[in-house]
């Protein structure tokens, strides 16, 4: 069991070579329950557009893994039903493992076999504009740390997603 200091400076290296690394790495802040939060941006040469992805560093990390989350909706054999990357080397973490490696093993086994859109989910959270406001608002009042962060309109995204739907559509 390693004691706080030695925690930290082990965290501390972790975080800067993910910054390294990583250079669209946003740090969010602290989240409770879910411990320090980052944001970032992988590039995948058989996605066209970079993958959105979130970690959640927990307080005893690197003693026990991060979470890392794809903000995508889409199916991949390492992502389980939550978008949660579920490779072995997350979940193998131990001493020697880093948060850098498991990354670049995401790309790789994205770029081996390229994730699949989950239509049924976008379209599931965006049948209901109301709920698909309410979940969004939800989503960015969790993730966003009031000090790190500036909230962005919520009425613009609601306009953004009620003018995909017909006049018709919301008069039902």
């Amino acid at each position: 069991q390693m004691n706080n200091p030695q925690l930290n400076y082990l965290k501390d290296v972790q975080m800067r070579e993910l910054e390294r690394y990583f250079p669209s790495t946003k740090c969010l802040g602290e989240q409770p329950p879910m411990g320090l939060c980052y944001q970032l941006y992988l590039v995948v040469k058989t996605i066209s557009d970079p993958l959105k992805v979130f970690i959640s560093i927990p307080e005893n990390f690197p003693q026990i893994r991060p979470i890392i989350k794809v903000m995508a909706y889409c199916t991949h054999k390492y992502l389980d039903a939550a978008m949660l990357f579920q490779h072995p080397k997350i979940q193998n973490w131990g001493p020697n493992s880093t948060l850098v490696d498991c990354l670049h093993q995401m790309i790789k086994e994205f770029e081996l076999s390229p994730p699949a859109p989950n239509y049924q989910a976008i379209i599931d959270e965006f049948d209901d504009p109301v709920k698909a406001v309410q979940a969004s608002e939800a989503k960015e009042h969790q993730a966003i740390s009031e000090n790190k962060c500036k909230k962005p309109d919520i009425k613009e995204e609601a306009e953004a997603i009620l003018s995909t739907y017909s006049h018709s559509e919301l008069k039902d």
